[in-house]
């Protein structure tokens, strides 16, 4: 078995977002039936049984390394290492697991974690794992690439002892040259002089030393960066320092003698734009216009991505067809997606049940699929006299409905479509239709967040209910017969629930009627124009109408041609 390509799947496609398991079992059982509304990257049924299969042998070797420290109280650092080097060479496909760069590496982490134990008493083993992952924080290990012949990377005591004909001192920011200097938060600085401790400003003494004997090298290239994780950065004390003293020692010289070979550079780049030579556009927003890409695309849309590519379309072309895919972080929090996915299948199951347990059965089941969306004993308790009095309000809302000529939950439907010359296929699940005696449909949305304005809807920006009562209206949805709709309705599941009707208060000018017929005209005019081969895919080119960032931006690199204002929009 692979065990990188098996890491691979895991990192990809089950590790990430929250985490919603505490043993490796647990983690396996996951897999196996996983949480439907993740966003994630597609896998194959094959990776899902090879990661589960992965997992569970992981737990086998770790209980005959005897590694599993979930049943003890405290451990003894040494133990714990013993432990964890057993239970890597239980795992490891080579005799050897400390071979090569990253077994070095591994092996200089209990190494030093085995020191650091010597000066510890017996520590709890969530200590243990939180000691182990800041030590793995600050080690350093190297993908044994092979550097340019005349290219060295030193750190500031390699560089004392060296020289070469160009120095480029890098990273000249503050909190990374001087590096911040930490709190002691076990002894008050005052009192490390009494005890013969050396001040934590030496370090920032010995950083000021090494930089001005690096700074005095013949030929020296000095960089800080305007950014640093996508925000403002500081330039280093050192820095500022050494313009002050080149404007106070050259006067009306110094701006450009603190150019220096750079002046010019702005002219370069305008120069380069006028020419046209490789040049970056003067207005630099990103709407590329794919000169290859799928025949005949986009050939089938859900709705909710029909409005999505009205708002972003350079996340629909990123997605679907540079094939990019937005990635969690792993042990993040619930996102407000999973949240709206586990309210939707709580509200499921109470309906198959039959609304059994009133109140109170549907409290139970929001908890029951909160905590398997991610939510802990604590997000749940944050939350519950809320969610009680949603559950108390659905079902009386519940009892008032009528649907004497067939109830669906969660039903899929699509609509076929011959567009610019090809097929498309509109797809859509909706949470819930209600047909009455007469055969009239009215289709419900669940929301547990805002619901779209009729305004919205009406610009077109919020198109999802009114495609699917389209596929609806043409008996699309499985199990629901075609038939005249009768309403749209949008029910808020949050802390203060309520319902609305569509067009209700617009004085005639959204009917269900009206609705379908602009949706059907507006998805034509739409594919029709994306199918384009002169169709670009501009970045949220109507901030004012993008609820999100979809997970893009960064990629589109707005921050260089928004601004503030606009990117505010986007979040």
């Amino acid at each position: 078995m692979q065990y990188r390509s098996i890491g691979n799947l895991l990192d990809l496609h089950f590790l990430r977002g929250p985490r919603r398991w505490e043993t490796l079992a647990d983690l396996a059982d996951w897999i196996e039936v996983r949480h439907i509304g993740e966003r994630m990257p597609a896998f194959s049924p094959e990776d899902q049984s090879r990661s589960a299969a992965f997992v569970r042998q992981m737990a086998d070797a770790l209980r005959r390394a005897k590694a599993d420290l979930s049943a003890v109280d405290r451990v003894g650092v040494a133990d714990g290492v013993r432990r964890i080097a057993a239970l890597a060479e239980a795992v490891s496909e080579t005799p050897l697991p400390w071979a090569g760069e990253d077994g070095a590496g591994a092996s200089r982490l209990l190494q030093r974690i085995d020191e650091l134990g010597r000066h510890l008493d017996d520590v709890a083993p969530g200590d243990l794992a939180e000691l182990i992952e800041t030590e793995c924080a600050a080690l350093t290990v190297s993908l044994g690439e092979a550097e340019h012949p005349r290219l060295s990377i030193w750190g500031p005591l390699e560089a004392r002892l060296q020289t070469a004909s160009l120095i480029v001192l890098a990273g000249l920011n503050e909190d990374v040259w001087p590096e911040k200097t930490s709190p002691d938060v076990f002894l008050p600085r005052r009192f490390r002089a009494g005890l013969g401790l050396p001040d934590p400003d030496e370090r920032l003494g010995l950083s000021a030393h090494d930089f001005a004997q690096l700074a005095c090298a013949p030929n020296v290239v000095m960089l800080h960066s305007a950014r640093r994780e996508d925000a403002p950065a500081v330039a280093s004390r050192w820095v500022w320092r050494l313009r002050t003293l080149v404007q106070g020692a050259l006067r009306g010289a110094s701006p450009a003698a603190l150019a220096g070979e750079n002046a010019d550079l702005p002219d370069w780049a305008h120069a380069i734009q006028a020419e046209g030579i490789d040049s970056r556009k003067a207005d630099p927003r990103v709407a590329p216009r794919p000169k290859r890409r799928p025949k005949d695309w986009p050939r089938r849309l859900s709705v909710t991505r029909i409005d999505r590519l009205q708002r972003d379309p350079y996340a629909i072309w990123a997605e679907d067809v540079l094939g990019l895919s937005v990635l969690d972080p792993m042990n993040g929090p619930v996102q407000p997606n999973l949240r709206g996915t586990a309210a939707h299948k709580a509200i499921e199951r109470f309906e198959l049940d039959g609304g059994t347990g009133g109140a109170a059965g549907l409290t139970a089941l929001l908890r029951e699929e909160m905590a398997r969306a991610g939510d802990t004993s604590a997000d749940w308790l944050s939350k519950a006299v809320i969610w009680q009095d949603v559950a108390n309000w659905f079902v009386d809302w519940r009892q008032r409905r009528e649907a004497s000529g067939g109830l669906a939950l969660e039903t899929s439907g699509e609509l076929q479509f011959q567009i610019a010359g090809a097929a498309f296929t509109l797809r859509a699940q909706a949470d819930r239709i209600e047909t009455n005696a007469a055969g009239e449909i009215t289709i419900i949305d669940f929301k547990t967040g805002a619901a779209p304005t009729d305004k919205m809807i009406k610009v077109g920006f919020d198109q999802q209910m009114p495609l699917q009562a389209l596929i609806a209206s043409k008996g699309g949805f499985a199990k629901v017969p075609a038939g005249r709709i009768a309403g749209l309705d949008y029910v808020e599941f949050k802390g203060k629930p309520g319902s609305r009707t569509i067009g209700a208060s617009s004085k005639g000018e959204l009917t269900p009627d009206t609705m379908v017929q602009r949706a059907e005209a507006g998805l034509q005019t739409l594919i029709a124009a994306y199918r384009d081969p002169d169709a670009y895919f501009a970045s949220a080119p109507r901030t004012q109408y993008v609820k999100y960032d979809y997970g893009y931006n960064l990629l589109a690199r707005r921050a260089e041609w928004t601004s503030d204002t606009e990117d505010g929009a986007d979040d």
